[in-house]
């Protein structure tokens, strides 16, 4: 055991297991499921190699019930565990669906033809790198706990892809935004059938390595070679191929003569991508100590750096030119300097949260294993970018953003004149119409908060804290950290979001408001959100006519004579397990008890504004599977074959 210690400690030198105050509550299942044998892990692999996730402390049922906010996560994992695993294809696959109808505890059938160009197929989603907010609750609570069934759970999962659904050739599982494992069949299904992407996931890498070290590594290296297609240029795609044969043994030890320019192609080199190709090589040169992986994803951050504008500081969507120059036939008569690497319109705008996330998310990694001297310059412009954007794009009087320009150009009153050669305009952009100023996320709150923490206290971040805070009814934390603050205890905000941000706000100024104020949330949450029975976490019902955010044209398709936000207005019974919530009620714990260092906090994942399979907010296709008239119909309609029973709930 001493030896396994050594090992895996060089993977995991943050965490940290202490005994747990007596206020923190354990129990083995609120549905009496058995906790697995700390000895052999319940399953086919060593539970030594998870040893560092069990906490030292095993809690009794009795004291996890004592705190309402570990109860509740608790709940939620036990319910995903028993009833969101393969119930579907007699295999007893340990992978887990995407999501749960609160009421049935099962897996809608959804249609997959707009995840993968094929025609439509029943399917049970299974999208393992949209579960990384539930690896890392799992991976959590066995920490809080010392019940190591979460975290065996997670491992299984885990390995199970690793088995099955690894691609030798580039080193990548089957998974990625057009990637997913269908648990009726067990088929892969996917764009073309080899398409792999990974942006904005920031997978839970250390879990990963200790269940598979070699398959982990080849992973974190894999996605490197599938995606980077001009090594000297570094320039990558958006989309890889999962067959893509690689050499990883030689992966970091390619020439370097510094940066030169890329051929000119349609390739998105969005900086997304960018973001989670570093993340995964800064956490492997990390755990293996190792310094050639942090070399390559420096490289690949200071390109994105050299390409920011000097002014605002502000970074480009996209990396490398391309032949359409998507954009300038928009804006060019004006504005000839904003192609699509250049501005954020629109979605846009909200979108550049998770990217904020990522970006905050690499160097707090760095912090954890005491590299951050190695990465002051990035770390300063992750946070210049942050402040120049919200500088430039956030009207704090109105609490939207405006499209900009990274120069801080502000596109608010910037009327589309034609005549256009093309049809087809970019960025949704119609002839006569503007990009008018969109609704911010509370996300938001959390870029903020994460930001503040991170950056040490930096003022900027604070400030713009305070602004949304009080624009969001949560109240006023004062002008500075010596202020009173004046929060307001009577809101009905309930917002995953603010939690994570209050709590970055508490670790930096301990004031008992601002854990009570989340702690407020936290009870909001589970009353408004939380189902008693199941512990799955669903949005109130006139969520989405309350939020504007959520005004995606989509919403407003007719189907059965009532747009689909009508029949998502009415039928909130479908529960994501990679959601927020639990996670955001495990931080409140963390900062009751101050066991930060077992915490992994939300990064990206289980957001509204996502399709349908990372979100609450489902789409047409999966409301069809509760609406089974409508379901038969559309097989109908489509001679699409059903070979199970669409009444069998």
């Amino acid at each position: 055991m001493e030896n396994k210690r050594k090992e895996w400690g060089e993977i995991l030198p943050f965490v940290q297991h202490q005994v747990f105050p007596s206020d923190i509550r354990r129990h083995n299942s609120v549905r009496n499921l058995p906790a697995v044998d700390r000895r052999n892990g319940g399953g086919c692999m060593s539970i030594d190699r998870l040893d560092y996730w069990i906490g030292r402390s095993v809690l009794s049922t009795n004291e996890i019930d004592g705190n309402r906010f570990l109860k509740a996560a608790c709940l939620f994992a036990d319910t995903a565990i028993q009833y969101g695993r393969d119930r579907y294809s007699g295999k007893s696959m340990p992978l887990f669906a995407d999501c749960l109808h609160v009421e049935h505890l099962k897996a809608p059938r959804s249609m997959t033809s707009h995840r993968t160009g094929t025609e439509p197929k029943p399917a049970v989603w299974s999208f393992f790198q949209n579960q990384q907010n539930l690896m890392r609750l799992l991976g959590s609570l066995s920490q809080f706990t010392g019940d190591s069934k979460y975290v065996s759970t997670a491992a299984e999962a885990a390995e199970y892809m690793f088995s099955n659904y690894w691609y030798r050739e580039s080193g990548v599982l089957h998974w990625g935004g057009h990637g997913y494992v269908d648990l009726v069949s067990g088929n892969t299904y996917g764009m073309k059938g080899v398409v792999h992407e990974i942006e904005d996931v920031y997978p839970y890498w250390e879990l990963l390595r200790a269940v598979d070290p070699d398959r982990g590594e080849m992973l974190m290296k894999g996605i490197w070679e599938a995606n980077i297609k001009d090594w000297n240029a570094l320039h990558y795609n958006r989309h890889g191929d999962f067959k893509k044969r690689a050499d990883h043994a030689n992966t970091w030890n390619r020439p370097w003569n510094g940066y030169k320019d890329p051929d000119i192609n349609a390739d998105l080199s969005f900086i997304s991508v960018a973001l989670d190709l570093a993340y995964a090589a800064y956490s492997l040169g990390y755990q293996k100590q190792e310094e050639a992986p942090r070399i390559w994803a420096e490289r690949l951050l200071n390109l994105i750096i050299k390409q920011r504008d000097a002014d605002t500081g502000i970074w480009p969507n996209l990396v490398h030119p391309q032949i359409s120059r998507r954009g300038l036939n928009v804006f060019g008569r004006r504005y000839p300097q904003a192609t699509e690497p250049r501005v954020y319109v629109g979605n846009q705008l909200n979108h550049t949260v998770t990217q904020m996330m990522g970006m905050l998310t690499i160097i707090e990694n760095a912090q954890k294993y005491s590299r951050i001297g190695e990465m002051i310059h990035i770390k300063e412009a992750v946070e210049q970018h942050i402040i120049g954007f919200l500088d430039a794009s956030y009207d704090k009087g109105k609490n939207k953003l405006k499209s900009i320009i990274i120069d801080g150009t502000d596109l608010t009153d910037f009327r589309i004149e034609g005549p256009f050669r093309t049809e087809k305009l970019y960025f949704g952009a119609k002839e006569g119409g503007s990009f008018l100023p969109q609704n911010i996320t509370p996300l938001f709150t959390s870029v903020c908060g994460r930001g503040y923490r991170i950056s040490e206290g930096r003022k900027e971040f604070r400030d713009y804290l305070r602004d949304m805070f009080k624009a969001f009814g949560v109240g006023d934390i004062g002008a500075d950290k010596n202020s009173q603050p004046l929060l307001n205890f009577s809101t009905n905000a309930l917002e995953p979001a603010y939690i994570f941000a209050l709590i970055d706000l508490y670790r930096v100024e301990p004031k008992v408001e601002f854990l009570a104020m989340a702690e407020q949330i936290g009870d909001n949450l589970l009353q408004a959100r939380q189902h008693s029975d199941s512990g799955l976490f669903t949005l109130e019902d006139d969520f989405i006519l309350q939020n504007l955010v959520m005004d995606k044209p989509e919403l407003q398709e007719a189907h059965e004579g009532k747009s689909v936000i009508e029949i998502l207005q009415d039928h909130h019974k479908t529960a994501n397990l990679d959601s927020m919530e639990p996670l955001a009620l495990l931080n409140i714990c963390a900062a009751q008890t101050g066991q930060y260092n077992i915490m992994p906090g939300w990064t990206a994942g289980g957001l509204y504004l996502k399709v349908s399979s990372v979100g609450h907010i489902l789409g047409k296709e999966i409301q069809l599977w509760f609406d089974k008239p409508a379901l038969k119909q559309f097989y109908q309609d489509s001679n699409i074959e059903c070979n199970w029973s669409i009444d069998d709930d």
